[in-house]
């Protein structure tokens, strides 16, 4: 097949009659897709034990801060916001994409519409998720380095207005290639994996994944420096045990957080840069792009681990709904640990 015969089949047009037709041929044939059989199903299979895997743990997280007041509070409503967000990505997006690389092995079309509307779904998801790790970073710059300024401005009003655009931005975007004004959503050979062209790729890539990156690195440089700075001065002027504890809650956080964004960075970025440097990727090494879409999806399954390992209210949390215990308003959690506290407190 030609490229011109190829790029008149991905617009959905015919190369043989020349009509518009509603199906987008993925290239190689079935035959050519055999080859890399083996590493599908274990791709499939992989994929959908770790889905499992982040459902139950993302349910956890929105069920422990809905249910029990100890994790009940404002700066943890932008972590529902990320589990929330996380749950959708797993239950939806991830076994549709596992369905579509199944049903390759018994087609060789992908409707347009439907790559059009999963994609735009699947795309969106994926960047409140990156949205919501920056809000939470902003968040933790504010309450580190303007700590009257946050507790005066920071409600679970206020947060939850944060949290909004986090939801709204990443659907409103993708709303123009839905309707092919900055690019168009096709699928990418041989695995039928769907992907934005024209413009709208570098668009979003731009405004929800390296711009988010740069300020969260930039807030947490700004936190640590901060924390740095205060715990030698407290520590020399002999301030109070209480604006002691202070610190240490803020950088018990800032770390649990910061490890947040360092999943994020090395879940999102080798896929980022493999497939900028080789857009032809799905063609010239499936099995690398494969893999790399595996790393891609398991962002969302590793926070819940860092919460559970940084904060014991969390913890306890996850212990009572497993063993089906506690609701919100009853006696309060005990302690996973004798000293300490949450990582994740209601001053923030």
């Amino acid at each position: 097949m030609s490229n011109y015969s190829l790029a008149l089949v991905f617009r959905g047009v015919s190369s043989i009659n020349g009509t518009r037709s509603n199906t987008s041929a993925l290239g190689p044939s079935r035959a050519e897709l055999e080859r890399f059989l083996p590493e599908v199903w274990m791709w499939v299979s992989s994929q959908l034990i770790i889905t499992l895997f982040g459902t139950i743990a993302n349910g956890l997280v929105v069920t422990a801060i809905c249910r029990f007041k100890e994790v009940w509070h404002k700066f943890n409503l932008l972590l529902l916001s990320l589990a929330t967000s996380s749950l959708l990505f797993n239950t939806f997006t991830i076994p549709t994409a596992a369905l579509v690389l199944i049903s390759r092995s018994y087609t060789s079309v992908i409707p347009v519409t439907w790559c059009r509307y999963f994609t735009y779904v699947q795309h969106s998801s994926s960047f409140v998720t990156t949205l919501s790790v920056c809000s939470i970073s902003i968040n933790r710059f504010v309450a580190v380095l303007f700590p009257v300024f946050y507790r005066k401005l920071y409600t679970r009003y206020t947060v939850a207005i944060f949290a909004l655009p986090c939801w709204i931005l990443p659907y409103v975007v993708g709303i123009f290639a839905m309707m092919e004004i900055t690019g168009k959503y096709v699928a990418l050979p041989p695995f039928g994996f769907c992907s934005s062209t024209g413009i709208h790729g570098f668009l979003v890539v731009t405004l929800f994944v390296y711009i988010p990156t740069a300020l969260m690195g930039t807030c947490y440089c700004a936190i640590f420096v901060k924390l740095f700075v205060s715990r030698r001065t407290t520590v020399n002027a002999e301030n109070s045990r209480k604006e002691l504890k202070w610190i240490l809650r803020r950088r018990r956080t800032s770390l649990a957080m910061f490890l947040s964004f360092l999943v994020f960075c090395c879940t999102y970025y080798p896929t980022t840069i493999h497939y900028a440097i080789s857009p032809q990727s799905s063609r010239n090494d499936p099995a690398l792009f494969l893999w790399l879409r595996s790393l891609f999806y398991t962002a969302t399954k590793l926070n819940p681990i860092i919460y559970a390992s940084t904060n014991p209210e969390f913890l306890n949390a996850f212990r009572a709904i497993l063993c089906c215990k506690g609701r919100r308003g009853e006696e309060p959690l005990q302690p996973a640990t004798s000293k300490g506290s949450s990582a994740t407190r209601r001053d923030g």
